[in-house]
């Protein structure tokens, strides 16, 4: 039960993973979009300053979402935006709702 396919490869329950950001969660434009978020385990994601782990996460990303929708994120990555505290409520409702959708499918 609540195991996944990590970024790298490797099979882990979901809990002993982090949520592994492609572009850094610092470029608030992609922080929050679901193309540029996916299970990676912990050293890894601390490994993202490595140029081949930045790379063989882009190539998970092609093989997953298409070149077209890699290089759309890497495009829109350095967009300013401010999310005001009503957007981030609501951002965080829709989230819980699809998490308890999954768990709900994958009976976790």
């Amino acid at each position: 039960k609540g195991i996944v396919k990590c970024v790298h490869g490797s099979y882990r329950n979901y809990k002993s993973c982090d949520a592994g950001h492609y572009l850094p969660s610092t470029k608030l434009f992609t922080c929050f979009n679901p193309l540029n978020v996916w299970p990676q385990e912990k050293f890894k994601n601390m490994d993202m300053m490595n140029p081949v782990t930045v790379m063989e996460y882009r190539k998970f990303l092609i093989d997953k979402i298409g070149l077209e929708q890699v290089e759309w994120l890497e495009s829109v990555a350095n967009l300013s935006i401010k999310y005001s505290t009503f957007e981030l409520v609501q951002m965080k409702r829709e989230f819980d709702k699809q998490i308890a959708e999954i768990k709900k499918l994958k009976n976790i």
